[in-house]
Parts: C-alpha cells; sequence; structure tokens
C-alpha cells in the first residue's frame, strides 16, 4: 500500500519540482 501511494506522490512531486525550476 505505502510502496504503491510512494510510486504515485514521487513522480507527482518531482514533476512539481522541476516546473519549480522551470520558473
Amino acid at each position: 500500500m505505502v510502496i504503491a501511494m510512494l510510486g504515485i506522490l514521487i513522480p507527482i512531486t518531482s514533476s512539481l519540482v522541476i516546473d519549480s525550476y522551470n520558473y
């Protein structure tokens, strides 16, 4: 369960971080 949540949250957070770095 936790691993599945991490697998979903990590890509989202990484994409948000990349977007923040773009700006």
